[in-house]
């Protein structure tokens, strides 16, 4: 018996009503896509008020981010899509060493995109969710997987639950910060001071172990 209900639609165990649905291309602006890999950020920042005090963060302004890949693209005969959810500080209150190293890498001395700042932050992630395709269903002879992951339509409907509940998952933004990212007990808010501060995550995750 198929239980499914087609007039729902969910991402990483969040339900939200199709009747309700707001399109990604509402909230997020695609800004990569290329052999299996699409990327996205939220138009919209969101501020973190701040605490004092050397062992917490100042105020700052953040961005969701989305990354789909197509694991096709990466291992033969893998007919899985990940899309991960997950934030990134405005790259005005990025350190400066991580600025000064993209502008190193790209020969620049302008100031860096928040969306160019992917490959070098760490990023604390929100949720992942990963599902199957079958192989028939991919558009493009060239290739068996999706080159271009918004051609699936689980990526358009998983894209379009994230945009529609994302005020839902902005409220619990410090849940999800708190959660552990390693064994050693790295939370998002190390991997957030590293990203800010310049403060290592390692270091801080074992200074709770008074290593």
């Amino acid at each position: 018996m198929n239980t499914e209900n087609k007039e729902i639609m969910s991402f990483a165990g969040t339900s939200t009503s199709k009747a309700n649905k707001v399109p990604y291309s509402k909230i997020f602006e695609e800004v990569y896509n290329d052999d299996g890999t699409a990327r996205f950020i939220s138009r919209e920042r969101f501020l973190y008020p701040g605490e004092e005090g050397e062992d917490y963060l100042p105020k700052f302004e953040y961005q969701y981010f989305i990354n789909v890949v197509d694991m096709g693209a990466i291992e033969k005969d893998n007919n899985t899509i990940r899309i991960e959810l997950s934030i990134i500080p405005c790259q005005e209150y990025v350190h400066k060493k991580i600025i000064e190293r993209i502008q190193e890498d790209y020969d620049t001395t302008e100031m860096v995109q928040t969306s160019d700042l992917w490959d070098y932050l760490n990023r604390p992630i929100i949720t992942t969710e990963n599902f199957t395709y079958n192989e028939e269903d991919v558009p493009d002879v060239w290739y068996d997987y999706f080159y271009n992951p918004t051609e699936n339509n689980t990526v358009i409907e998983k894209l379009d639950c994230i945009a529609t509940i994302l005020p839902c998952i902005n409220a619990r933004f410090g849940c999800y910060m708190d959660k552990y990212n390693n064994h050693i007990g790295t939370t998002g808010w190390d991997l957030l001071k590293d990203d800010i501060l310049g403060k290592d995550f390692l270091q801080e995750a074992l200074k709770r172990f008074n290593i």
